[in-house]
């Protein structure tokens, strides 16, 4: 607590005629104790703001206060005492502790961070502040007026190409808080400029395909799960969109596009083995089978047999005198 920095800010609290206190965490200086890893500081730290409460019942406001490891037990403290109206934190160790308990921050305050610490280093501080200061905080609280307002400025901000992930990401949020007022077409926009920083930003992209396939516009809906699909790096994922782009090119009546993205799928989920037969059961449904097996499986591949087995009945059609009902890509 004889720390130079805490020092400093605890007169600045003095001169300003606040009732203030500062004190050493367990097993420093000599307080009693040992380190308790944040659990026992934070007792530490409300058993404090007890002892002040009782010292001065009659505040009109209530601040906390904190440096580096302080600074981190400070904002729990402020999560946790609805009492604590503002904060200061200063050289918050984003680098070393999770902050994402600030989901929403409840209160406005200050982060202050030298520029020259060798400790914590500046761009960490910086994305904690770039996150907090997003508007986030009234997404999740359901303002939905205060987000889009604070989020949408992001658009034309100078420096949301520094932190493309988290501005993609508070864009997104702003379109749907815009959704929620219902108003699209700002919506609109904010997912384009969401995807401008970041082209495969998924749930922009999810977003505006759904968008479009409500307005009608499928051949703008299928752009969008095409660049989903080259965006993810998830195979499951991956193969699923490209299942329903296969699907909305066939709503479309376009099946060489519809095939192509059928066949997508089928690389991501593994190619079937000349053991392995397309039948149709009684009801005329199509199953994927391995020898003498009924079950439906998929040999390598990702896809679940529900979804695999109209991919397989496009591509590799039932003879003429099999199918019943033949396939719209076997030219029959």
């Amino acid at each position: 607590m004889n720390n130079k920095v805490v020092y400093a800010l605890y007169q600045c609290f003095v001169r300003r005629g606040f009732s203030t206190l500062r004190f050493n965490f367990r097993g420093v200086g000599r307080s009693q104790g040992s380190f308790d890893r944040g659990e026992g500081e934070l007792s530490d730290a409300a058993s404090a703001l007890d002892w002040m409460q009782t010292y001065n019942p009659n505040a009109g406001s209530c601040w906390v206060a904190g440096f580096s490891f302080g600074a981190w037990i400070g904002m729990q403290l402020l999560m946790r005492r609805p009492e604590i109206e503002s904060f200061i934190s200063i050289a918050p160790p984003a680098n070393v502790y999770d902050f994402t308990f600030l989901a929403p921050c409840p209160s406005s305050g200050l982060i202050l961070q030298g520029d020259q610490d060798t400790v914590v280093p500046v761009e960490s501080v910086q994305k904690l502040v770039t996150k907090l200061s997003l508007g986030e905080n009234r997404y999740r609280a359901g303002k939905w007026r205060e987000a889009a307002l604070h989020l949408g400025a992001l658009a034309d901000h100078p420096d949301a190409a520094i932190y493309p992930d988290e501005v993609a990401d508070a864009l997104a949020h702003g379109a749907q808080s815009e959704i929620k007022l219902r108003r699209p077409e700002r919506a609109i926009g904010l997912y384009e400029a969401a995807l401008r920083l970041r082209s495969g930003h998924g749930p922009s992209l999810r977003a505006m395909a759904d968008m479009a396939y409500e307005r009608g516009e499928k051949r703008q809906a299928a752009t969008y799960i095409r660049r989903m699909a080259e965006a993810t790096s998830d195979r499951a994922e991956r193969a699923q969109l490209y299942e329903q782009l296969g699907d909305l090119h066939l709503d479309l009546s376009d099946p060489t596009q519809a095939l192509s993205a059928y066949e997508e799928a089928l690389k991501i989920a593994g190619t079937p083995s000349e053991a392995h037969v397309v039948a149709r059961n009684s009801r005329g449904d199509t199953k994927f089978n391995s020898g003498e097996q009924n079950e439906s499986t998929l040999p390598s591949g990702v896809l679940p047999p529900s979804k695999c087995s109209r991919l397989i009945t496009q591509l590799f059609p039932l003879p003429r005198r099999a199918s019943r009902n033949p396939s719209p890509f076997s030219g029959r």
